[in-house]
C-alpha cells in the first residue's frame, strides 16, 4: 500500500484562502507612524528586527539593508516581519504561552460518507504572542514547530497509527496556496515566485488572537473541494487545467476524475479574543493494526519507485500465517511455527525499513517518508468543509446533510480567549480556548473520501491564588508584606501583581483578606 494513498491525502491540498484574509493573517504595518519590519525601532514598538523579503531577486533573504547581514528587497518588494525570534510580527517582544490540549474536549473526527469515526487528541503546543496587545488591542501569534507535540494517534477502526507533526511549511511565493517545495526549492517554476515561509522560519503556523473592540473578521472557515468537477453539466473545467485541480492517474481509484480545487469562504465576526491562524501540518499513517506500539516488524518501502508501500515481511503456515514477523519466532511456536517470508521485493529500486524508524517509535524524528505539509485555517469561529461528488458519485459530504444514519460531523466550532486573562499574564491566559479545523481529503485507501475535523482545547487555568507573587502555590509572610506595602502605596503594583485581582492597579483591604486566608489554609486547587 502506497503512503500517498493511506495518508489522508492532505498534502496536495491547495486552499484559496484570498487576499484580504492572508493579508490580515501576515500583519501588515500598525499605523503610519510606525513601520513594523523596516528594522527601525519606533514609537509604538518594543522591537524591529526586519523580516524576509517575499518577491523579487531577494526572496526569502533577511531583510531590510539596516538590520545586520539585511538586503534591500528591490522595487515592489515587500520586507514581511514574522515572529518566532522574540519579536512578534507586530514589532512586540514575545512571550511564550503553553496550551497544553484539555483529553475531554480536544477531538478530532474523520467522517466519510457512511460513518464518523471520532479519536481523542493528546498533547501540547506553545503559542508564541506578542507579550502585550499592540495599538489595535491585537495580540501577533505563532506556533513553532519545534513546540507542537501531538501524541502518536492510534486509530484501531482503520488499524491505523497517525503521526501529526509541526512543519515549518515552504511554498513557491510563500502563500497557502503555494506549491510545496520545503525539500525542493527547484520545483518552483517561473511565475510561481521563490520557494519561502508560509509562516516564517521555524513556524509551523502563524496570525491574530483580536482583543481590540472590532474582534477578528472573517472569522468562519468554509472548504469545498469537488471530487470529480466532469460530473456538472455544463463541465466548468473539461481540460483540469485550474489551478489547483488535478487529474486521478491511471492507477488511482477513479482513472480520469478532475479533482477540483479547494475553494475557501469566509464570513463572520469574532468577538474580542476571536483567533484566526495559518496551521501547516504533516500528517502520515503507518499501517501497524492501530497499536501506535514501540516495534521495528511494521515495515515500508524508503526511496525507489514505490515509497510508503507495506514491505513488511510475513509468516507463510503455521499457527498464524499472515502475521506481519522479525522472524521465525514470531510465527508460533514448534510443531506448529511457521516461516518469516521477506516481502522487500516491493520496493523496486528502494530498500524496506522500519516505518517507525530503527527506534521502533511512532512519531518521532527518526521516522521516514514523512508526509509534506498541508496548510489549512485554524479558528475560534466555525471551521467546516464539503466534498461533492463525494468517491466519484452524486452524493455530498457537508453539514446538515446525511452520511448514513446521521448529519455529517463536517464542521467544527472553537471558543474565543479570554483578554483580560492574556493581558494579565504574559506567560498564560489561553485556558478555556478552543482552536477548530475542517479539511476534505479524497481517495483514503479504506474508506474513501474524508471531511476530517479537530477541536484543540487548552485546559482550563487554575483558579488564581491571590498573594502568590512567586507562583510557588503558596502564599509567605514575605509576600503577605508586600501586599501590605502595595496597599499603603510604598511599593509599586508590579512587584506582586497576584496581589492585584482586580488589575486595578492598586490592592484593597479585600485582596489583603484573601492573600491571608491563602496563606493559613493554602491556595485554591
Amino acid at each position: 500500500m502506497k503512503q500517498d494513498q493511506t495518508h489522508w491525502r492532505v498534502r496536495a491540498i491547495a486552499i484559496a484562502i484570498g487576499a484580504t484574509l492572508f493579508a490580515m493573517l501576515t500583519l501588515a504595518p500598525l499605523h503610519a507612524f510606525a513601520v513594523c519590519g523596516d528594522g527601525v525601532v519606533d514609537s509604538g514598538e518594543d522591537c524591529d528586527d526586519g523580516g524576509l523579503c517575499t518577491s523579487g531577486d531577494h526572496a526569502g533573504e533577511k531583510c531590510p539593508a539596516a538590520v545586520d547581514g539585511g538586503v534591500d528587497c528591490g522595487e515592489g518588494a515587500t520586507c514581511q516581519p514574522y515572529g518566532g525570534d522574540g519579536c512578534a510580527a507586530n514589532c512586540i517582544t514575545e512571550s511564550d504561552r503553553a496550551f497544553v490540549f484539555d483529553t475531554t474536549a480536544s477531538v478530532a473526527e474523520i467522517q466519510s460518507q457512511l460513518i464518523p469515526i471520532p479519536f481523542k487528541l493528546n498533547g501540547s503546543q506553545v503559542l508564541t504572542t506578542s507579550s502585550h496587545a499592540d495599538a489595535d488591542g491585537n495580540y501577533a501569534v505563532v506556533i513553532r514547530a519545534a513546540n507542537v507535540h501531538i501524541s502518536p494517534i492510534a486509530v484501531a477502526g482503520l488499524k491505523l497509527c497517525a503521526c501529526v507533526r509541526g512543519v515549518a511549511a515552504k511554498t513557491c511565493g510563500g502563500s497557502p496556496t503555494g506549491r510545496n517545495c520545503v525539500d525542493d526549492p527547484s520545483v518552483c517554476q517561473e511565475g510561481e515566485g521563490a520557494c519561502i515561509f508560509v509562516n516564517g522560519p521555524g513556524n509551523t503556523a502563524s496570525g491574530t488572537i483580536g482583543c481590540g473592540a472590532n474582534g477578528v473578521s472573517p472569522i468562519d472557515v468554509s472548504l469545498t473541494r469537488d471530487h470529480n468537477t466532469h460530473k456538472d453539466s455544463p463541465d466548468p473545467d473539461p481540460d483540469c487545467t485550474a489551478a489547483g485541480a488535478q487529474v486521478e492517474g491511471p492507477a488511482a481509484k477513479h482513472p480520469g476524475a478532475c479533482n477540483g480545487p479547494t475553494v475557501a469562504a469566509t464570513s463572520g465576526t469574532g468577538p474580542a479574543g476571536a483567533a484566526l491562524l495559518l496551521n501547516s501540518l504533516g500528517i502520515t499513517t503507518i499501517t501497524d493494526g492501530g497499536t501506535c506500539a514501540n516495534e521495528t516488524i511494521t515495515k515500508i518501502c524508503v526511496g525507489g519507485s514505490n515509497p510508503g508501500t507495506t514491505c513488511s515481511s510475513t509468516c507463510v503456515g503455521g499457527a498464524s500465517p499472515g502475521k506481519a514477523c522479525g522472524a521465525d519466532s514470531d510465527c508460533g511456536a514448534p510443531p506448529n511455527q511457521g516461516v518469516c517470508t521477506s516481502n522487500a521485493s516491493v520496493c523496486t529500486g528502494g530498500d524496506c525499513k522500519p516505518a517507525k524508524g530503527d527506534n521502533g517509535v511512532a512519531c518521532d524524528d527518526d521516522d521516514p517518508n514523512q508526509a509534506a505539509p498541508a496548510t489549512v485555517p485554524l479558528t475560534t469561529g466555525t471551521a467546516s468543509s464539503t466534498i461533492l461528488h463525494a468517491n466519484n458519485t452524486n452524493a455530498t459530504i457537508a453539514p446538515g446533510i446525511k452520511c448514513g444514519a446521521a448529519n455529517c460531523a463536517a464542521s467544527v466550532t472553537g471558543q474565543a480567549f479570554n483578554c483580560t486573562a492574556l493581558a494579565a499574564d504574559p506567560t498564560k491566559g489561553v485556558g478555556g480556548a478552543k482552536l477548530g479545523s475542517a479539511f476534505p481529503a479524497l481517495d483514503n485507501a479504506t474508506l474513501g473520501d474524508l471531511v476530517v475535523t479537530s477541536a484543540l482545547a487548552a485546559v482550563a487555568d487554575k483558579a488564581a491564588c491571590v498573594g502568590d507573587c512567586d507562583g510557588s502555590n503558596t502564599v509567605s509572610v514575605d509576600e503577605l508584606v508586600k501586599g501590605v506595602n502595595i496597599a499603603l502605596g510604598l511599593a509599586d503594583p508590579s512587584t506582586c501583581p497576584a496581589f492585584d485581582e482586580d488589575k486595578s492597579n492598586t490592592v484593597t483591604v479585600d485582596e489583603l483578606v484573601k492573600g491571608v486566608n491563602n496563606a493559613l489554609s493554602g491556595c485554591p486547587s
